[in-house]
C-alpha cells in the first residue's frame, strides 16, 4: 500500500495480487498538490478521475444521477475500489456501466451472489462493476479489469426525499466519507475489506468503511461537478448554498444551481436551501398505482394553533464530542454553540454538560440550576476543552439518558458531534431503548442531534433524533453554529402535536410508515407513507394532543387509478420500509429482518445491506492479472485526519518508497514528513500515529505528517527552514489548522491559503517552546485586521488556554509579517482564527 493508496487486498478477499514493486509518489506544482504514482518512470494518476452529479427536484423528491469516470493510466489492467457517501435516505435503484459505445445495465442480486458473479467475471478477464452498501450512507464501488489506457463510466441513479423545516427546503449531497473511530476488540481473522482499520467485535466491517485518507492539503486528482435543477411549482423567493461557491439561473418557479469550477474538491457536503413564495397547503396527498401496487404519501404541515403551551420546567443536557476528529475548528464551533446555548437558558431550567472521547466526563455530578455562577462555570469548562482520543459514544448515551428525570421536568438532550464512529446502529438502538424506557415510566425525554463539521455522519445524527423523539440539525464549518442552536430552542419552546394518530377511514391502506407516528413539531411537516389496493376516495383524519387540547385535521384523499401518479413514490416507500426494519438487525429477530430486507431489495430493485447491483461486460476480455488500487479520499474540510485516526499510511508489510514534493505545500509534509516540498526516503514498518520529526535547517523539509515507529531516512528538498532537530523515533506535538472566521471583502479560501502557506512558522513557534515544556498544549485565538493594501494592520490574542506567552508573541510576530490580497473596494477585513496545539501523548 502506498501512502494514501492501497495496492493489495480487494474487499471480501484474503489474498489477491499484492504489489511490492517500488514506486514513486509526486505532487504536481500548484496551490493544492495532486498525488500521482510513478509507473516505469512515468507519472500516472489515480483511477477515479471525475464525478458528475445531476439532481432534478420536483416537490419534495430529488431524482439524482451520479456518474463516476474511472481511468487506467497503467500498462496493465487494474481493479479500482472506491468507498463513497450518498444521502442516508437515498433509494439507489439503478446502475449501468459504459465502456465506449457499450452500455451494460446492472441487475440486483443477493449480496453474496453479486460478489460471486463479480469475482468470476474478474477472474475470467471480463470488465465488471459492483455496487455494495456498507451503511445507508456509505457505499463501495468496485470496477474490475479496466483495460490499460481506457476509461469506464459507472452511472448510478437514486431518489431521496428532501428536508423541509420552517418553510425552507434543503438538499444535501455528501462528497466524502469521514474517518471513523472503530470501537471494540480486533478480530482474529483477515479483514473483510481493503480499508486500513482492523475489523472489531463491535464493528466487524470496519475495514470496509475506512478508506485511505490523503494528508492535509493534498489532492487525489478526483474532482466533481454538480448541477441541481428545481421545479418548485411556486415562485422561488430565495435560495442559498452556504457550503460552496455556485452559479445560478432563476426563472420564477425554476432554479438551476451549478458548482463553480474552482470549487470542485470533494471534501465537504454540498448544501442547498430554498424558499418558495406563498403558503404551503395544509396537506398534500401524492399517489401512484402501477404494477407494484398502489402507493400514497401524505404530507401534513403543522397546524396554526392559537394555543400558548407552557413550556414547563426543563432539564437540558449538552453532550459534546471531544474525540480526535473534533480537533481544531469543529470543537471551536461546539464551544461557540455552547456560548449561545448557555445564554438561552432560563433561571428555572437545570442543566449539565457531558463530554465524551475515551470516557465520558461531566461538569456537575447532577444537573444544576441555570444561575449565573453555574453558567459561568460551564463556559469556563467548555472553553477549556481539548479534543483527542476515540469516539466512545455509547458511554455518553448512557450518561445522558440513564439517570432519572426530576419530577415535573422534561429532559432535552443535545448531542454535538461529527458522528465519525463505526457502530452507528448500536448507538441509535441504545438511544431508542433509553428514551422508550423513560417514556414508559412517565418521564419525558427528547434527543436532538447537532451535526458539526463539513461532512458529518448524517445517518447517525438523523438516527439519534428519530430514536430520541427529537430532530437533527446541522452546522457546517461555513455557517454560524448559533443559528442551529437557536432553531433547537425554538423547537423545544414551541407547541407540538403529541400522540399523533392517522385514521385512514375506509381507504383500506396497508404497510403504513412510520408504524408509530412521531410527534408533529411546529416547523416540520408530518410525512406518512402507505400502500393501497383499490382506487378510492375518502377522508383521512390526523389527530393529536396540543397542550391539553385535542386537535383534528380532516383531509380529503383520492387514491389514483392504475397507470397514473408518481412512480418515484414506489422506491421511496420501499426505502422507508427497509429503514423501519433495520433496527431489528440489532435488537430483534436479526435473521427475519435480514430476510425481509433482502426480499424488499430484490422486489424493488434497490441496493441494501443484503442486495447489490452488478454489471458484467461479457462481450470482451482483458488480458493480464488486474492490480487492485483502492482510491484514497480527500481529508474532510476542517478535520485533522491524523488526530481523527485516518489510515493515511498504515502498512502491513515493509515497503521501500521514495516520496518527493514539488508543490507549494508539499506531499511529504502531508503524508510522510519531510517539509513543504522536501523528500523522505527509507524503510517503513508499522507506521501509525501522528507525526515524526527529522532534523532540519533552512531550506530543508521539517518532517511533519506521520508519526510512528521504525521510520528511518533523511530529509531534503525545497521546504521552508523551520525544522527542529530531534530524535526521529520521538513524536512531536501537533497544530490544528482550521477555517477562519472572516468579516469583510476577502473570501475564507483566500485567507486560508495564506495561513496554510505559512503554517510552518506557527509550528516553529510552538515546537520551539515544546522542547522546554513537553506537556504544553492549549488553544490560542488570534484576531487581526487586514488593511486596504493587504498588510496586517492590527493583531492581538483574544482568547488563550495555552500557558506560554512566548508562543503567543512568536505567532503574533509571524502573522504581522504576512501579506494578503488587497480587499475589494479598499476596505478592511477582520479575521478570527483558532490555533489548537496538542502535546504528544
Amino acid at each position: 500500500m502506498l501512502a494514501g493508496v492501497f495496492l493489495g487486498t480487494a474487499p471480501g478477499h484474503a489474498s489477491p495480487l499484492r504489489e511490492t514493486a517500488e514506486r514513486q509518489v509526486f505532487t504536481e506544482p500548484g496551490e493544492l498538490p495532486q498525488l500521482t504514482l510513478k509507473e516505469d518512470g512515468k507519472s500516472v494518476a489515480l483511477p477515479l478521475e471525475h464525478t458528475s452529479v445531476r439532481a432534478e427536484v420536483a416537490g419534495f423528491v430529488a431524482d439524482v444521477t451520479v456518474t463516476q469516470r474511472f481511468g487506467n493510466p497503467y500498462e496493465r489492467p487494474i481493479e479500482a475500489v472506491y468507498v463513497f457517501p450518498l444521502p442516508e435516505n437515498s433509494a439507489v435503484h439503478a446502475m449501468r456501466m459504459v465502456i465506449g459505445q457499450r452500455v451494460i445495465e446492472a441487475e440486483v442480486r443477493e449480496r453474496e451472489d453479486a460478489r460471486r458473479t463479480y469475482d468470476a467475471a474478474k477472474a475470467a478477464g471480463h470488465t465488471a462493476a459492483l455496487l455494495e452498501q456498507e451503511r445507508p450512507n456509505v457505499f463501495t464501488q468496485s470496477v474490475a479489469n479496466i483495460a490499460p489506457r481506457t476509461n469506464i463510466e459507472v452511472v448510478l441513479h437514486y431518489l431521496q426525499t428532501l428536508t423541509y423545516d420552517a418553510g425552507e427546503y434543503e438538499l444535501v449531497f455528501p462528497m466524502v466519507v469521514g474517518p471513523r473511530f472503530m470501537p471494540g476488540t480486533p478480530l482474529d481473522r483477515p479483514n473483510a475489506g481493503a480499508g486500513g482499520k482492523r475489523d472489531t467485535d463491535l464493528v466487524p466491517d470496519a475495514s470496509r468503511i475506512s478508506p485511505p485518507v490523503l494528508g492535509q492539503g493534498l489532492r487525489s486528482g478526483h474532482d466533481i461537478e454538480l448541477e441541481v435543477s428545481i421545479d418548485a411549482g411556486l415562485p422561488i423567493a430565495s435560495f442559498d448554498a452556504p457550503t460552496h461557491e455556485t452559479d445560478a439561473l432563476q426563472d420564477n418557479d425554476s432554479l438551476t444551481v451549478r458548482l463553480q469550477a474552482q470549487d470542485n474538491i470533494p471534501n465537504r457536503d454540498f448544501v442547498l436551501r430554498w424558499r418558495v413564495d406563498g403558503n404551503e397547503p395544509q396537506a398534500t396527498v401524492l399517489t401512484h398505482k402501477g404494477k407494484e401496487g398502489g402507493f400514497v404519501t401524505l404530507i401534513v404541515q403543522p397546524p396554526q394553533l392559537d394555543l400558548e403551551e407552557i413550556v414547563g420546567d426543563r432539564e437540558l443536557v449538552f453532550v459534546i464530542d471531544v474525540s480526535g476528529s473534533m480537533s481544531g475548528w469543529p470543537l471551536f464551533l461546539c464551544q461557540q454553540a455552547m456560548t449561545t446555548a448557555l445564554g438561552m437558558l432560563r433561571p428555572v431550567d437545570t442543566f449539565n454538560v457531558i463530554t465524551f472521547s475515551g470516557a465520558p466526563g461531566q461538569l456537575f455530578e447532577r444537573p444544576r440550576p441555570a444561575n449565573d455562577a453555574n453558567t459561568q462555570a460551564a463556559k469556563a469548562f467548555v472553553n477549556g476543552l481539548a479534543a483527542g482520543g476515540g469516539t466512545y459514544m455509547l458511554d455518553a448515551i448512557s450518561a445522558a439518558l440513564r439517570p432519572s428525570v426530576e419530577h415535573g421536568r422534561r429532559r432535552y438532550v443535545l448531542f454535538m458531534t461529527d458522528g465519525f464512529v463505526g457502530n452507528e446502529a448500536q448507538i441509535i438502538e441504545a438511544t431508542r431503548r433509553y428514551v422508550g424506557t423513560m417514556k414508559a415510566n412517565g418521564q419525558e425525554t427528547r434527543v436532538f442531534g447537532l451535526g458539526i463539521g463539513s461532512s458529518p455522519n448524517r445517518y447517525l445524527i438523523d438516527g439519534l433524533g428519530q430514536a430520541g423523539r427529537g430532530l437533527a440539525l446541522y452546522a457546517s464549518l461555513r455557517e454560524d453554529p448559533a443559528a442551529a442552536v437557536n432553531r433547537t430552542f425554538q423547537i423545544i419552546d414551541r407547541s407540538i402535536l403529541r400522540d399523533v394518530h392517522v385514521d385512514w377511514g375506509q381507504l383500506g391502506v396497508t404497510d403504513v410508515l412510520p408504524a408509530q407516528i412521531p410527534d408533529l413539531f411546529a416547523s416540520r411537516p408530518l410525512v406518512v407513507l402507505a400502500r393501497y389496493r383499490e382506487a378510492k376516495s375518502g377522508t383521512v383524519t390526523v389527530s393529536g394532543v396540543a397542550g391539553k387540547k385535542t386537535v383534528q385535521l380532516p383531509i380529503a384523499v383520492q387514491l389514483a387509478e392504475p397507470g397514473s401518479g408518481r412512480q418515484a413514490l414506489v422506491p421511496i416507500w420501499a426505502r422507508a420500509k427497509i429503514a423501519s426494519i433495520e433496527p431489528d438487525l440489532v435488537s430483534g429477530d436479526a435473521e427475519k429482518a435480514k430476510r425481509a430486507i433482502l426480499d424488499l431489495g430484490l422486489e424493488f430493485h434497490l441496493v441494501t445491506a443484503f442486495t447489490s447491483l452488478v454489471a458484467v461486460d461479457r462481450q470482451s476480455k482483458v488480458a493480464g492479472n488486474a492490480m487492485t488500487v483502492v482510491q484514497p479520499v480527500e481529508t474532510p474540510e476542517g478535520v485533522d485526519a491524523v488526530r481523527a485516526g485516518a489510515t493515511q499510511a498504515a502498512v502491513k508489510q515493509k515497503l521501500t518508497r521514495l516520496f518527493a514534493g514539488s508543490g507549494s505545500t508539499g506531499i511529504a509534509g502531508s503524508i510522510l514528513g519531510g517539509g513543504g516540498g522536501g523528500t523522505l526516503s527509507g524503510s517503513i514498518s508499522n507506521v501509525v500515529g501522528t507525526s515524526g520529526a527529522g532534523s532540519a535547517t533552512a531550506g530543508v523539509g521539517s518532517g511533519y505528517g506521520i508519526a510512528g515507529v521504525g521510520v528511518t531516512g533523511s530529509g531534503r528538498g525545497y521546504g521552508q527552514g523551520y525544522g527542529i532537530s530531534g530524535d526521529r523515533n520521538k513524536e512531536v506535538g501537533s497544530v490544528a489548522f482550521s477555517a477562519p472566521v472572516v468579516m469583510g471583502a476577502l473570501s475564507r479560501e483566500v485567507i486560508q491559503k495564506v495561513i496554510l502557506e505559512n503554517r510552518q512558522q506557527v509550528r516553529y513557534c510552538y515546537e520551539l517552546e515544546l522542547q522546554r515544556q513537553p506537556t504544553l498544549e492549549g488553544k490560542v485565538v488570534v484576531k487581526w485586521v487586514i488593511a486596504a493594501n493587504g498588510s496586517v494592520a492590527k493583531i492581538l490574542v483574544v482568547e488563550s488556554t495555552l500557558p506560554n506567552k512566548n508562543v503567543e508573541k512568536c505567532i503574533l510576530a509571524k502573522i504581522r509579517a504576512w501579506k494578503f490580497a488587497p480587499p475589494a473596494g479598499g476596505g478592511i477585513v477582520e479575521v478570527n482564527y483558532p490555533f489548537v496545539f496538542r502535546a504528544p501523548h
